[in-house]
């Protein structure tokens, strides 16, 4: 007798059809074309970059698509992204050509060394690398190891060109759109212009107004027309743009100045943030050391010596450029004699330094020690909480004018800036008169920032005395509001 073919039950093929559906989805999932792994250049394509989506300064540039044109080429953003990345290095006497080789393969970049420039100035690429950092950017590493050999880097032609500084100073010009942060030039002064018409019947000039005051004081001074320079800035007024003809580093810092200004104008109170660009990691751990208590007892200890006992007892990266001292005529090794119990790093380093006629700053994620304590730094101050509207007018204390319709007029200093000038220049080597050392100080309208060059000193003056005001402010006569 035959027996007809079993049948599943119903229940059965529920159970087929619901183990089907699960292995499609799961080979979807892993085995699918989107299933692959998210490259450097996928991120770059879809706008992302290695910040958080909330870095203050990622948030700024959001709002402004285009931060100068031409725009790089995707590989040339792709180079300026990663000078931002972490780098750990430990070159111990290590060529100078293996150092860019080696940073060369780490980042996977595309990096062409100009020999022939480096010949023609008869600057040696084998000579010794001595850089121990961990972590550090792209960018501090390259300034750390180019700066003594009298080298740096520009990106362009879609690669990260290292040369000598001569081959580097060719100008560029870019448009930056700046609708943003520019009210624009202002009226020249009334006195000048009666005396020394426009001829022609032409409307008068105008003078420029506090954005490109800051661009041409803070960045490279020197290079500009108005100093004999080659350098210059036109403002369009209908494209609401400068148009700048400059270096590629010079525009490499007016591209974070105007990122500073950006971000800063964001912050409605100036306390959140000091200044700007922000300390990173690294940097801010070595400016709270500076606090810290420090036990030392060098006797006849020579100086390299005692910068790597500092270093090692506070965990801080310090950075000796011997070969920048000694074309300074600075003995890195004369003897120290110091015997000091738990006083702040920072007034140890003061009283080891000073009569050496040296200073420190940190930059490029160390603590660098220099015989030139007169570097410009520039650094964008908010203080919108600290300052008001500008008067305009002639520097009278009863000048209440305002500007009649859309007219533009010129800003006159205010309290603050006058409280800034005569704090730093209450030491008698610093001054913002040029009689000294060159500083410049500009208040940004649009941005209520001040934008400060000068000094490591004067800013750790001037930082120091923003902190005071903004104390005094929330503390009136010692009680809190």
């Amino acid at each position: 007798m035959n027996q007809s073919p079993s049948r599943l039950s119903p229940r059965a093929f529920f159970l087929i059809a619901v183990a089907g559906a699960a292995l499609l989805a799961l080979s979807s999932l892993f085995l699918g074309p989107a299933a692959r792994m998210v490259t450097a250049d996928d991120k770059a394509a879809a706008g992302q970059n290695d910040k958080k989506s909330d870095d203050p300064a990622t948030t700024a540039r959001k709002a402004t698509t285009v931060e100068y044109v031409p725009q790089p080429t995707r590989d040339e953003q792709k180079i300026l992204d990663t000078l931002r990345n972490p780098t750990t290095v430990e070159f111990v006497d290590c060529p100078l050509e293996d150092c860019v080789t080696f940073l060369k393969d780490y980042h996977n970049l595309n990096v062409w060394l100009d020999k022939a420039a480096l010949e023609k100035e008869k600057i040696d690429r084998d000579q010794p690398v001595t850089l121990k950092l961990a972590d550090a950017s792209l960018r501090s590493v390259l300034h750390l190891i180019l700066g003594p050999a009298k080298l740096t880097y520009l990106v362009e032609d879609d690669v990260m060109k290292i040369t000598t500084l001569a081959g580097a100073n060719k100008f560029i010009t870019r448009t930056y759109p700046v609708s943003d942060l520019y009210r624009g030039r202002v009226d020249g002064d009334e006195k000048a212009i009666a005396e020394k018409p426009a001829p022609g019947g032409q409307p008068a000039a105008r003078d420029r107004g506090d954005l490109e005051k800051a661009i041409l004081s803070a960045i490279s001074p020197n290079s500009w027309g108005i100093r004999s320079g080659s350098a210059s800035c036109t403002y369009v007024e209908k494209s609401g743009s400068l148009v700048i003809r400059q270096s590629w580093m010079a525009h490499a810092m007016i591209v974070e100045l105007l990122r500073d200004l950006r971000e800063a104008k964001g912050n409605t109170n100036g306390a959140t943030v000091d200044y700007l660009p922000r300390p990173t990691k690294i940097e801010q751990k070595i400016l709270d050391a500076l606090r810290k208590p420090t036990t030392v007892d060098f006797l006849d200890l020579p100086f390299d010596d005692c910068v790597t006992f500092l270093s090692q007892y506070h965990k801080i990266p310090m950075w000796l450029d011997k070969k920048t001292l000694l074309d300074e005529g600075v003995a890195y090794d004369q003897p120290i004699t110091l015997k000091l119990k738990d006083i702040s790093l920072r007034s140890v380093l003061r009283l080891i330094l000073e009569p050496m006629s040296m200073s420190y700053v940190v930059a490029d994620d160390v603590m660098q020690f220099s015989a030139a304590p007169n570097a410009m730094i520039t650094r964008t101050y908010p203080v919108g909480d600290l300052c008001q509207e500008r008067m305009i007018g002639d520097d009278k204390a009863s000048t209440n004018k305002t500007v009649p319709g859309d007219k533009i007029g010129r800003m006159l200093p205010g309290d603050l800036e006058k409280a800034i000038v005569k704090e730093v220049e209450s030491v008698q080597s610093f001054t913002f008169d040029g009689s000294r050392i060159p500083g410049s100080i500009t208040y940004v309208q649009e941005s209520r920032s001040l934008v400060i060059s000068h000094a490591a000193a004067a800013h750790e003056k001037i930082l120091a005395l923003l902190r005071d005001l903004r104390e005094a402010k929330v503390k009136p006569g010692g009680d809190k509001k």
